[in-house]
């Protein structure tokens, strides 16, 4: 894209690659840091977790930040050269990994012990699960540009905060194990709710993104577009942080979960607080406020 690319399908093919690398990456490095955390200390488990998604939100907001003003400053194919050149860094790394194949033996996780503090998940379960959540996240976006593009944005946002909230307290179900007294596997159960989350969230957050962009004034569209996305990643990081002070206060660690499903009750609870300021969002529809804004 940044040298040969100069048309859509092209264009599409390189980002489905470029995407379809990230996601085998992501699970490699999710596996690595689960590796290197199992047996140590709380301290250092989570020390561990926060160095990599800390790095991961600094990133997010680095780059959505900066991907604006070089995009003005120096087009972009000299971004997506760069795009290119980070990844290529972490291949050199990645010759700095140590590892060593397992046996057969110690390789197969046996699902027959799992209890409700230890699911059992076995490493291609959850491959499966991103997949799922990939998918889901193209049929929000889908669900959105059939069906709801034209929803007044106040409406899009009301419910499906509610609904999302709702929804997300299906996992105390998974967490205390009553999805298999109903007859429904973990591994289903955890994939159903994956795709449900991820299709209402991709669809929530497609009118975000509209309402960013309706924002930007003429002339600086990459910069405060940036801007606002990087806003967004901050709130995300101070989400992730808070989230980190409760599972603390209230004593989940990685051997004990009494408190685990009171602490899903309160991260659900405060996806409603931003309720009180939809007001502040217009009540037409996008469609009737363009139409408006042509008028004027």
């Amino acid at each position: 894209m940044a040298t040969i690319v100069d048309d859509k399908y092209s264009a599409a093919l390189s980002i489905i690659l470029g995407s379809l690398a990230v996601a085998f990456s992501d699970v490699v490095v999710d596996s690595m840091v689960v590796e290197r955390a199992r047996g140590e200390s709380q301290s250092t488990s989570g020390s561990l977790q926060s160095l990599c998604w800390g790095s991961s939100a600094f990133g997010a907001i680095v780059s959505a930040y900066f991907s604006g003003s070089l995009v003005d400053t120096y087009g972009v194919r000299f971004v997506f050269g760069v795009t290119a050149f980070l990844p290529l860094m972490t291949s050199a790394v990645a010759v700095l990994v140590n590892e060593k194949r397992l046996p057969t033996e110690e390789r197969s996780i046996s699902l027959s012990s799992s209890s409700t503090n230890k699911i059992g998940f076995t490493p291609e379960f959850l491959g499966r699960v991103t997949l799922v959540t990939s998918v889901a996240s193209l049929l929000g976006v889908g669900i959105y540009n059939s069906f709801l593009k034209a929803v007044p944005l106040r409406k899009i946002f009301l419910v499906t905060t509610i609904l999302g909230s709702a929804l997300g307290m299906t996992q105390v179900l998974l967490v205390t194990g009553l999805n298999r007294k109903l007859g429904i596997s973990d591994e289903w159960f955890s994939i159903g709710d994956s795709l449900i989350l991820t299709v209402l969230g991709q669809a929530s957050f497609m009118p975000v993104l509209v309402l960013a962009a309706r924002l930007c004034p003429l002339g600086v569209e990459a910069t405060l577009f940036a801007t606002l996305m990087s806003i967004s990643n901050a709130g995300s990081v101070a989400g992730g942080l808070v989230g980190a002070g409760l599972t603390q206060f209230l004593g989940v660690t990685r051997d004990n979960f009494d408190n685990l499903a009171l602490l899903i009750v309160i991260c659900n609870l405060s996806s409603l607080l931003p309720l009180p300021l939809l007001g502040l969002l217009p009540d037409g529809s996008p469609d009737a406020d363009n139409r408006q804004t042509k008028v004027d």
